[in-house]
């Protein structure tokens, strides 16, 4: 709704005739006005007076429109303008702005004047501060905002006590309206400035250099100014519109913006375009709507007959009467549909199998009766089949939830029932709780608890498999699964189905609350709040378990529909919305409470803009019980009503919950005492601690409290406790305090030890080494092992200790288990227990030595399965986590504990690196273990050994992590000795398991002469196999060996030098950089060896002739030549001699004499070798000499010696040599003796 401003720029100044002479040339300047937009508005006049010399300004509130103007005139009118009544202001300044808020009218003037009237009758004079001249005033937003002449502008809550704001302008201001959450002021330079809490300014351009007005309307803001009007939806952005004429005010109101000025009024219903028309002779400078009816108001100026060129005035208003105004009215802001239930109406929805675990069904209810076995929500595969419901029981009103958790006879039916009868006619929030770690069923009526229950859902979770495997079909709400049932009958909104079960706090914080439909553990949530939806019943969860409405009707009511739940001393808050035909940022809110000992109304805010507004209750500490809070809006003639419960519950006392867990670091002295807060209760804990004393159970007030740590909230804390008598029995339990009591957990005990000695626990292999100082004096010393320091042992040493003892140790542990000791002394002035020790027995983990290789310029990833723990081991088979000790020196290595590392060589680096390490078994560190890396060269020509006169293949391996594309490198070699023959593919040995790559791989290959001994190759990979892992060979160049190389000496060697190395990856990558020069050579391996001669007597002989088959070996070379010659002859004879018999390598015996054989090699190494020949005269036979048996059998053949003749016996006399034949005489001879003859 409008409030009426006074916009006018100079008031309460006689005009002079100058003024008139302006006024008519205005008059005649704007008489073309903007095209018609609508009928004109009959307007009438309401009121003139010539004893009041003008209206300034006109507003409407409290049913009333009250005027102010010259010398503190004042006029009210109850009756929409019909009648009018003078009102005394008690001041006789000019009155230039006046409005309506916060229950009272305030008007402002001159010199800073100030009133303000609840009624409009009685008025009472504020101070402001200030001198200067105040002429424009609204209300809005809570805020009085006052501003005048000189930028003054100043802002007051109620009316009466005013701060003064920097407006940041020295200019008049001109207009002052509220829209769209901020303040506008209007300045007479054209600017205006702008502020959403009327104390920060900021000033904004309009595009123009004078304003006259300003108000805010249909969403937008419009001004007046020069021959102009100008609109913005946002106050910053101004569209400027030419105009005929000059408007000195605006205001909004029904729908329609008003422009006055001198002797028209101008009508619009956007501010855009307008309709202007005549109204007399009047100058209207203040406009107001209010009750349906349009107000405008000014004055009339006449010649004064006493005062010749002066000016008389008379007070003018006009009015109309637009269409009647309708009241504002309230809604929810989720909308005030919601779903009513009748007979035979229900809503189905999908099985959601959530009912074998935790589940929560809640809703908010408006029963209309008890049908008897009503169902709020009902699943089932049919009667007696795994049903579960909330219904009435029986016919008795009171509310049950029901489990029959198996298909057939009832063997178990669970029931958890109110004892209160369910209200009807009024919103009830009803929860129904499942919780299936306790076993138990809840039912919540506006979150406090009314029934509770044992339930076992277990079985609920067979139901599926003992139904074919189909989902539930009967899911319903308002309807069972008996058709003998009844129908729920009322409202219901906001069905929300939980997968867990909601503690009654979770209940409370949420029942009030718009869900946003993703909250955790929410399965569907059927709002039933858009009437639009129709027969489908919405699941707004992300889940869309969309159902459907069979037959139940949509109501739209207006006003607050759902009531609100608290707990005692915890405030609430609900938002709404305002409904208006007019400005909703012009309406009057108030909000009452009907129980001012539950929550008094300054217990109540409002805050909001807009159509949104939020109410907050904070109800009074400690107190319980209803309210009704009761919310009127009204547009200054209209208001309505409405109410909802607020009931605030009582709070439930819960006390903190702990348990005291145990005590650690026993001494003579101090203990350590561990507790467990579990839960806060019902308020949060503030302190929380240990208490103690050498009696059972005690408390704050009976023992000793020392205070823990409050930083952990929630969980496990640990209290110091010092100043322990020794050998004493204590007490102690852990507590908590919250502002609702104490809690405790149970009490524990324990005894301080004496200050006997200073025990310490080393722990060995299947050992642990006491130490201690003696216990002089003592006369029994013995030490106790326990396994939970509860139970002692006394058995644990064989070995006795006595004062005099400073150590012990205990056998036979187990590695890994953790033991407690103590030293007990009994009997003397000692008497009495150690301090406790702990300890682990251990075997000492053992790390390996580990070796790896990677590639130049190449880091080394290893995982954890062939990492460095592969070969390390636990005798306890304890987890091992690895630790560096030594970085590598040439690169960088980083170890996880699991054994897996990187290794980073430094660029170019290549050699052996290493770093050293240790594995930790959570005991104990290992010996250091050492991880040898070796970096190998990328590109590498292997060192082959090979013969002259062999062709040899000289592989050339790439070893590369990339993919690559392309080989090309040139390749010098000894060209004197070696001639190049060809490239192939040799295969490429890989590190996985596919084995190797075939040679087709990488062809075609591509070799280009550049010069004697030098080649360029060119390697393609066509098939872009990845070339990975410690390589083997790619191509192989062929080499043939001279045979001029056997000039060479053994062991020389033919180099071969590959530079220049090209190379890219499949992807196109250069990897170049990443290949140095590098150099192979072939090594002869030259024969230094003496050939060998083997010879044969043909099987073939014949007359004068003997076939002798010569077999030269050269041992490491191939013979070159092969001679012979008869008569003994040595090496240099065959120089020149000789008769050669290389090719045919035999020849034929002519003589009874010695042969001489001779062969050479082709490494130049020479032999020669004899052969004695025996044999007839004509050489028809013939024998070797040397071969002994073949020599005796020729002799036997041809002469039977007589035993005269026996003159030559061996020692054995076994064998007899013929001594009349002068050839084996002469051999004999030549054999250098019987014996040598003999061993041959």
């Amino acid at each position: 709704m409008g409030r009426g401003v006074g916009n006018r720029r100079f008031l309460g100044i006689h005009f002079s005739k100058f003024a008139i002479f302006l006024s008519f040339f205005i008059l005649f300047q704007t008489v073309n006005m903007s095209k018609l937009l609508a009928a004109d508005l009959q307007w009438s006049p309401s009121y003139s007076s010539s004893s009041m010399k003008g209206i300034n300004s006109i507003t409407y509130g409290n049913n009333m429109f009250v005027a102010v103007g010259r010398h503190g005139s004042i006029i009210t009118s109850t009756d929409k303008g019909v009648n009018w009544i003078q009102r005394a202001s008690g001041i006789s300044g000019d009155l230039f702005g006046v409005t309506y808020g916060d229950g009272k009218f305030v008007a402002v003037g001159s010199w800073g004047t100030l009133l303000t009237s609840i009624d409009g009758i009685t008025w009472s004079e504020r101070n402001s501060e200030t001198t200067r001249y105040l002429t424009r005033i609204t209300y809005a937003n809570g805020i009085f905002v006052a501003g005048g002449y000189g930028g003054i502008l100043l802002t007051s809550t109620d009316g009466i006590t005013w701060s003064s704001r920097d407006s940041g302008s020295v200019k008049d201001i001109v207009g002052i309206t509220f829209g769209n959450g901020q303040f506008v002021v209007g300045l007479a330079d054209g600017n205006v400035i702008t502020s959403s809490d009327a104390i920060t300014w900021t000033s904004r351009a309009t595009g123009t250099t004078e304003l006259w007005a300003i108000t805010y309307g249909n969403g937008k803001y419009v001004a007046s100014g020069l021959y102009k009007m100008l609109t913005s939806t946002d106050g910053i952005s101004w569209d400027v519109i030419p105009s005929n004429s000059i408007h000195f005010s605006l205001s909004f109101g029904n729908g329609t913006f008003v422009a006055t000025s001198n002797g028209k009024v101008s009508t619009s219903e956007d501010g855009v375009n307008w309709n202007e028309q005549p109204l007399g002779n009047a100058e209207f400078w203040t406009s107001s709507y209010g009750a349906g009816v349009y107000l405008i108001g000014g004055f009339i100026r006449t010649e004064n007959p006493e005062e010749p060129g002066m000016d008389e005035s008379s007070a003018v208003i006009y009015k109309t009467s637009l269409p009647e105004n309708e009241a504002p009215y309230i809604t929810e802001l989720e909308g005030n549909s919601y779903l009513n239930f009748g007979a035979n109406q229900y809503v189905q929805y999908p099985d959601l199998n959530i009912y074998a675990n935790s589940f929560t069904f809640e809703t908010w209810v408006h029963a209309s009766n008890h049908q008897p076995w009503a169902r709020f929500f009902d699943t089932s595969y049919g009667s007696d089949n795994f049903n579960m419901h909330l219904a009435y029981e029986g016919n008795t009103g009171r509310m049950i939830l029901e489990a029959l958790p198996q298909k057939g006879f009832r063997t178990n039916v669970y029931q958890a029932k109110t004892t209160e009868i369910f209200p009807t006619n009024k919103w009830v929030h009803v929860a129904a709780v499942y919780d299936h770690a306790q076993k138990k069923a809840f039912i919540y009526w506006d979150g406090e608890l009314k029934a509770t229950g044992a339930m076992d859902l277990t079985n609920m979770a067979n139901a599926k498999a003992q139904n074919g495997g189909i989902a539930r079909p009967n899911n319903f709400l308002g309807k069972s699964t008996w058709n003998t049932d009844g129908y729920f009958t009322g409202d219901m909104r906001d069905v929300r189905f939980w997968n867990k079960a909601k503690s009654q706090s979770e209940i409370l914080e949420q029942m009030n609350v718009n869900l946003t439909s993703n909250e955790a553990n929410l399965v569907a949530n059927y709002k039933f709040n858009h009437s639009a939806d129709g027969t489908i019943a919405k699941d707004n969860s992300s889940n869309h378990y969309h159902g459907s409405i069979i037959g139940c009707s949509w109501v739209e009511n207006m006003g607050f529909t759902s009531n609100l739940v608290t707990t005692e001393n915890t405030p609430v808050s609900k938002t709404f919305k305002v409904n208006d035909d007019q400005d909703v940022d012009q309406l009057i809110i108030s909000v009452e409470s009907d129980n001012q000992t539950l929550v008094p109304n300054q217990n109540i805010s409002l805050a909001g803009s807009g159509q949104d507004r939020t109410i907050t209750m904070n109800p009074v500490k400690g107190q319980s019980g209803t309210a009704t809070i009761t919310a009127t809006v009204s547009d200054g003639s209209l208001s309505s009503q409405s109410s909802f419960l607020l009931t605030v519950n009582p709070r439930v006392i819960i006390l903190p919950t702990l348990t005291t867990d145990s005590y650690t670091d026993l001494t003579s002295t101090t203990v350590r005492i561990s507790g467990n807060l579990i839960s806060e209760g019902s308020s949060p804990a503030t302190e929380r601690g240990v208490v103690f004393a050498t009696i059972e159970n005690p408390t704050i007030e009976s023992g000793t409290k020392v205070i823990g740590e409050m930083t952990g909230g929630l969980g496990v804390f640990s209290t110091d406790i010092s100043g322990l008598e020794p050998n004493t029995t204590y007490y102690a339990r852990a507590y908590a305090i919250s502002e609702d009591g104490i809690g405790y957990g149970e009490d524990i005990s324990f005894t301080t030890p004496l200050p006997l000695s200073d025990l310490v626990a080393t722990r060995g292999d299947q050992e642990v080494i006491l130490t201690f100082s003696k216990p002089i004096g003592a006369e029994s010393v013995i030490v106790e092992q326990s396994p939970d320091g509860l139970i002692w042992d006394t058995s644990v040493t064989k070995e006795g200790i006595t004062s005099n003892s400073t150590s012990a140790t205990v056998t036979g542990l187990t590695n890994g288990i953790e033991y407690s000791f103590r030293i007990v002394v009994s009997e003397g002035e000692r008497a009495g227990i150690s301090n406790l020790v702990k300890a682990s027995p251990n075997a000492v983990p053992v790390a390996q030595n580990d070796y790896y290789n990677t590639n130049l310029n190449t880091t080394l990833t290893v995982d954890s399965l062939k990492g460095l723990l592969k070969n390390d081991s636990d005798a306890d088979h304890d987890s091992l986590a690895s630790e560096i000790l030594n970085q590598t020196v040439n690169g960088n290595v980083y170890l996880e504990s699991d054994g897996s590392f990187a290794y980073y060589p430094n660029e170019r680096f290549r050699g052996a690196d290493q770093f050293t390490y240790r594995v930790y078994d959570g005991y104990d560190y290992s010996a250091p273990a050492t991880v040898s890396i070796y970096v190998y060269d990328t590109l590498s020509v292997d060192r082959v050994v090979a013969k002259p006169k062999q062709t040899v293949n000289v592989p050339i391996r790439l070893t590369s992590q990339g993919n690559v594309a392309g080989l090309q490198f040139d390749m010098n070699y000894d060209h004197t000795y070696l001639k190049f023959e060809s490239m192939h593919a040799g295969e490429l040995l890989l590190t996985h398991p596919t084995g190797s790559v075939e040679e087709n791989v990488y062809v075609p290959f591509n070799s280009q002469v550049l010069g004697d001994g030098q080649l360029r190759i060119i390697v393609a990979n066509l098939n872009n196999v990845r070339i990975g892992g410690e390589a083997g060979v790619l191509v192989n160049a062929q080499f043939t060996i001279d045979k001029s190389a056997y000039a060479l000496a053994d062991g020389h060697r033919l180099d071969i030098h590959v530079h220049g190395t090209v190379m890219s990856d499949m992807y196109g990558v250069e990897l170049t950089s990443q290949f140095t020069n590098v150099d192979g050579w072939i090594q002869l391996d030259i024969d230094k060896e003496e050939p060998v001669i083997n010879y044969e007597f043909g099987s073939d002989q014949g007359q004068a002739s003997v076939q002798v088959y010569v077999y030269g070996d050269g041992t490491g070379s191939e013979i070159s030549s092969l001679k012979f010659a008869e008569g003994l002859q040595n090496i240099s004879y065959f120089a020149a001699s000789g008769k050669n018999i290389t090719e045919g390598k035999q020849f034929d015996l002519t003589s009874n004499t010695i042969y001489t054989m001779y062969a050479k090699d082709e490494a130049g190494n020479e032999a020669v070798r004899q052969i004695y020949v025996m044999g007839d005269t004509d050489l028809s036979k013939a024998v070797d000499v040397t071969d002994w048996v073949a020599c005796i059998n020729y002799i036997l053949e041809r002469v039977e010696p007589t035993p005269i003749q026996r003159m030559v016996a061996d020692m054995n006399d076994d064998k007899k040599l013929n001594v009349i034949d002068p050839v084996i005489i002469a051999n004999v001879i030549m054999a250098g003796g019987y014996e040598n003859y003999m061993n041959k």
